[in-house]
């Protein structure tokens, strides 16, 4: 009898030390995967300081999956499984205005939301909660990296730079101050965007893309990545023309950018 005891003492002593590895093992992951969590946010900051106009959507919306996986885990700290149901429903509603559908079809359901939506019984679970917490931290990591990527992705590439002057008048008078804007400009070489001219007077809408080619418009030729825009003037007065740059963005988007110039010629 004493040795069954003894065995059956063993054998609990080294389930209970089992556990105890698999909890301290699962705890650091959870670390480690929180660390890789703060520190693609703390890029995402970054890119949003330096370029909030880009940056900002991205910014936000990590801020509230941040927020929101937070109440998650701490819903799984309470074992309200029930309200952790609800709050990936909610959450998985609202992904669809910043994650591609393929990548949350293809990657993020399958390994992450197809165990807690789709069933009502799905929240019921007797798993040990730090499994559960580290499941939750590895889909906000995939989410947040995923984020920062496509900011990357966002972002344009340049292989030159050149100084460039744009001065607020061509036609100045003795006693007038003139103004001028100088700064850095980057461009690409190896890209050819379209660039649609059309004379000053005419409507924008001889621009679009959408519309039939007419004789009101025409293409310009890139060379080195820039538009060669030449005009032979023929009569004296105040001349001009605008057009639109229309550039395939890194993510694939094609971008429209307006251009509009004046200038003045005089007699000889």
């Amino acid at each position: 009898m004493k040795k069954h005891i003894l065995i059956l003492t063993i054998g609990l002593i080294a389930l209970y030390s089992c556990e105890n590895k698999e909890k301290e093992y699962l705890k650091n992951e959870a670390k480690v995967v929180n660390e890789k969590i703060m520190y693609d946010l703390s890029k995402i900051e970054k890119k949003y300081m330096a370029n909030p106009t880009l940056a900002q959507p991205y910014f936000e919306f990590a801020s509230y999956l941040n927020t929101a996986f937070d109440s998650i885990l701490i819903c799984i700290d309470n074992r309200n499984f029930r309200e952790v149901h609800n709050r990936y429903i909610d959450l998985y509603s609202k992904l669809g205005s910043q994650i591609d559908m393929y990548y949350m079809e293809e990657i993020v359901n399958p390994c992450y939301f197809n165990k807690w939506i789709g069933n009502e019984k799905k929240y019921d679970f007797s798993d040990n909660k730090e499994i559960l917490k580290l499941d939750v931290l590895n889909l906000e990591n995939e989410l947040i990296n995923y984020l920062y990527n496509s900011i990357e992705a966002d972002y344009f590439k340049f292989n030159r730079i050149q100084a460039s002057v744009i001065d607020s008048s061509d036609n100045i008078k003795v006693g007038e101050t003139y103004h001028a804007n100088i700064f850095l400009a980057a461009f690409d070489t190896t890209q050819y965007p379209l660039i649609m001219v059309a004379d000053i007077s005419q409507p924008d809408s001889v621009l679009l893309m959408n519309q039939p080619d007419n004789r009101r418009r025409f293409e310009i030729d890139i060379i080195d990545g820039k538009g060669d825009y030449r005009r032979k003037v023929t009569r004296p007065g105040k001349h001009g023309y605008k057009g639109v740059i229309y550039y395939r963005a890194p993510n694939g988007k094609l971008i429209s950018l307006p251009f509009q110039k004046e200038f003045q010629v005089r007699e000889k």
